[in-house]
């Protein structure tokens, strides 16, 4: 248990450095709220859950066609691996990985 609460506070660090480094905005001890915008966060869900016992969890997303054109006509080669993104290259990847996250949060929240 102790192993996986430390996952939750190492992912609270991490963030809090990305935060400052990127936008060179300080998070403090204090703060109450992290947004994690990126696209595969929910895969964690459970280890999430588990690593951050307390903390709630509020999905909000937008309309999956909308969001599914933003990611096909975004690159990400310049930010990431392209191999990690390789289902935005695709309208049908971008379906069906939508349909699978929705039926993951369905489970998960």
């Amino acid at each position: 248990r102790e192993k996986v609460r430390g996952v939750g506070k190492a992912y609270v660090e991490t963030a809090r450095l990305l935060c400052a480094h990127e936008h060179g905005n300080e998070i403090t001890d204090d703060a109450v709220l992290l947004v994690d915008k990126q696209l595969d966060t929910h895969l964690h869900l459970a280890l999430l859950r588990a690593a951050l016992p307390g903390a709630a969890i509020i999905w909000c997303a937008r309309d999956a066609r909308d969001a599914a054109l933003s990611q096909f006509f975004h690159s990400f080669e310049a930010e990431h691996d392209p191999r990690a993104y390789d289902y935005t290259y695709s309208l049908q990847g971008l379906a069906a990985r939508h349909a699978n996250t929705a039926d993951l949060l369905a489970h998960f929240l």
